[in-house]
């Protein structure tokens, strides 16, 4: 039964959680306001079935973790609907009297650093109101000393309303509250932070002026969305295991999708996204075929928005450099990108060391080795941390060496036939 019941989430939940996130999501805002990991309550709004896809989709996405929710009883009462329910991790629980079996259930959760979504009011909704609040949630947050996120869902009663069982070709909002912290909750009690919290989510869905109106707010949520797949990289680069993207890959494919729901064309996305599939592209020929041509329409997309992009320039560049001349390499063109990022690289934030062996390797096919020597130079007495920069640190101190002995070599020979 465990079997058929993972079946049923991986090919009939998650594919209403790609479903909800592609043709019923408008933007989601403050994504920085999420924590790293669980365990943690997130408290929403409820006015439709498709509440459970739209949260369950945005955690499942960004956070691989399983996403349990709290759902009436009733829901568990007919074989199919308990099925579905059970498939979509849902706990049953009884909203007339105390759960016993529901409060351990959500303990075990929560024990276990997953995440909880617990709809307050109980029960759906109208959508343009909030129903009363049931003090449930606070009462597990108090107990297991776990923040609370709260969030407002904009919407989502139009996409799918109570009277109907399909969905309406309209989009929702999703708004991320800054977490209400563990000392907060400890020391407010139940009813000052039920309605508390019952103020802050009716800010974030009902008030006039909402978060997704605002465009500052939804790039603040794409610049975080670019973090996380930053974040991701550099560790992945740290520990120079290539193969281990594999495992994350549709995982930050779909913060890039969220990022680019608040803001389109957005450039630092646009950015690493070049860089997750130039990463995704060397761990076997396949993957190198499949993506290597899509990092260099991004690097040039992003050079289209911004003539002066560095670490555009710099993906850019590398793709001339590494290609052979057949399938579009060239070491000048390489030369010319690689020394418009090394050139621009502070204004960007980005140490020129970073991209100091590459531009030396360009200079050295392009046939200036003293140019490349000259630059390396540079470099060799350049402070850092971690285990890329000794690597990288390393190459350049052999490089150093190299060439040092190749000119000598040319010097000596010189003279040799001078003589």
């Amino acid at each position: 039964m465990k079997f058929i019941t993972e079946l049923v989430y991986w090919f009939k939940v998650v594919r209403y959680y790609h479903k909800v996130k592609k043709n019923h999501l408008e933007s989601v805002t403050g994504i920085e306001n999420l924590p790293d990991e669980g365990p943690f309550i997130v408290v929403a709004n409820h006015s439709s079935f498709v509440d459970h896809y739209l949260v369950g989709a945005l955690f499942k996405h960004l956070y691989n973790n399983p996403i349990y929710f709290l759902t009436k009883k009733e829901s568990f009462e007919n074989w199919w609907s308990r099925f579905w329910h059970r498939a979509s991790n849902c706990i049953p629980v009884d909203r007339e009297k105390p759960d016993i079996a529901a409060f351990k259930s959500m303990m075990a959760v929560l024990k276990d650093k997953k995440i909880l979504v617990i709809y307050p009011e109980g029960t759906r909704g109208p959508g343009d109101q909030l129903l009363p609040f049931k003090t449930g949630a606070f009462k597990i947050a108090a107990r297991m000393k776990v923040p609370i996120i709260p969030i407002g869902l904009v919407g989502v009663h139009k996409v799918m309303p109570r009277d109907q069982a399909h969905f309406s070709p309209v989009r929702a909002s999703v708004n991320i509250g800054k977490p209400i912290a563990v000392d907060f909750i400890k020391q407010h009690s139940l009813e000052a932070l039920t309605a508390y919290t019952k103020d802050r989510i009716h800010e974030l869905c009902l008030a006039h002026d909402l978060p997704h109106m605002h465009m500052s707010n939804r790039a603040a949520s794409s610049e975080a969305l670019a973090r996380r797949v930053e974040s991701r990289i550099e560790a992945v680069l740290e520990a120079g295991d290539y193969q281990a993207i594999k495992e994350d890959f549709g995982l930050y494919e779909h913060a890039i999708d969220y990022s680019f729901l608040n803001t389109p064309r957005h450039i630092p996305t646009m950015v690493q996204q070049a860089r997750l599939m130039g990463i995704r592209a060397l761990t076997s020929p396949v993957a190198f075929f499949r993506y290597i041509p899509k990092v260099k329409r991004l690097a040039e997309a992003v050079i289209a928005l911004d003539a002066e992009h560095a670490f555009a320039h710099y993906i850019l560049g590398q793709y001339y450099l590494k290609m052979p001349r057949l399938l579009g390499g060239s070491p000048q063109r390489a030369l010319e990108a690689l020394s418009v990022a090394f050139q621009n690289a502070p204004v960007y934030g980005i140490e020129q060391n970073k991209f100091t062996l590459t531009l030396a390797e360009a200079y050295e096919k392009t046939g200036n080795k003293p140019g490349a020597l000259q630059l390396l130079q540079t470099a060799r007495d350049a402070q850092g941390e971690g285990v890329r920069f000794e690597k990288r640190k390393q190459r350049i101190l052999h490089k150093i060496e190299q060439l040092t002995a190749q000119h000598q070599a040319s010097v000596d020979k010189a003279a040799a036939s001078a003589a």
